[in-house]
């Protein structure tokens, strides 16, 4: 396992790539959760399928800022330039949830990207987050400094706990279903040529990801897209769900077997689709 550091290569990252030779690369990262450590499992699972990774962080750690405010999307920038000096040829994005923004803002910006894994997505740049999880007044990201366009939330105080209580899961359909989109805010598809893999569950309790993924399908008219759902699988579409993160969807808890057998299906169609894209 190789380390990266803001204040050396640019960017905080963890490259997992035992067994794994120089064909091909993911870099792996996530949403508002913050932090690296769901982007290390999604990353450990490529690595034990001879699939090397890089899993970054980009907000919530020690090298990065603790707001999802005006964050840089210099630092995917910067890690795709170590990847190829490295000598990885082809390079792949698996972003989930708030991530998939910045997976497709990175891929219409650089022509870096062959393939991006979607999960859970977004087709639009909501706004920002604050220290304390509140809306920020500001865009999630930046690019050359600039702020990107973004959609406000209608909804000024955001509690995740009386949302947790009131609906017996964890839930956000209330502040993230009532936005009035800024078309100025909508992903520019036109700018992207990577072949797409997206991933929703019927039962996403964050955001109507089934919606943007048909939007995503009628914007991006190149014919590399495939779409795949679930019924069992939360928003949190990681490769594995510990106990405490299951129990907070009402979904995989119901379902708990169900939902073992959709995971496992889902990890098995994400293998087969970076597979079979050279065919694409």
């Amino acid at each position: 396992m190789m380390l990266t550091t803001v204040k050396k290569e640019g960017f905080q990252g963890c490259l997992f790539s035992k067994n794994c030779d120089l064909s091909q690369v993911v870099i792996t990262f996530t949403g508002s959760d913050g932090g690296i450590s769901n982007a290390k499992i999604i990353a450990s699972f490529y690595e034990k399928h001879s699939i090397a990774s890089l899993a970054i962080g980009y907000y919530k750690t020690k090298q990065t800022p603790d707001s999802m405010s005006l964050i840089q999307i210099e630092y995917i920038e910067k890690a795709i330039l170590w990847l190829r000096l490295k000598g990885y040829k082809q390079i792949y994005i698996d972003a989930l949830s708030k991530g998939t923004e910045l997976a497709l803002l990175v891929a219409s910006t650089y022509k870096e990207i062959d393939i991006l894994i979607l999960r859970s997505p977004s087709y639009f740049i909501s706004e920002g987050l604050d220290r304390n999880g509140q809306p920020s007044s500001t865009s999630c990201w930046s690019i050359n400094k600039e702020e990107v366009n973004y959609t406000k939330y209608k909804f000024r105080n955001i509690s995740v706990f009386k949302q947790l209580i009131k609906n017996k899961e964890f839930s956000l359909l209330k502040y993230n279903n009532d936005k009035v989109i800024n078309v100025a805010s909508i992903i520019n598809f036109e700018k992207i040529s990577s072949k797409m893999l997206l991933i929703y569950s019927e039962n996403d309790t964050v955001w109507d990801s089934k919606k943007s993924c048909i939007k995503i399908s009628e914007l991006y008219t190149n014919n590399k897209i495939v779409c795949k759902a679930y019924n069992y699988i939360s928003h949190l579409m990681l490769p594995k769900l510990n106990l405490f993160k299951k129990i907070l969807f009402k979904i995989e808890r119901r379902h708990f077997i169900r939902s073992l057998k959709e995971r496992k299906d889902m990890n098995k169609k994400i293998i087969d689709f970076i597979k079979n894209s050279q065919n694409m």
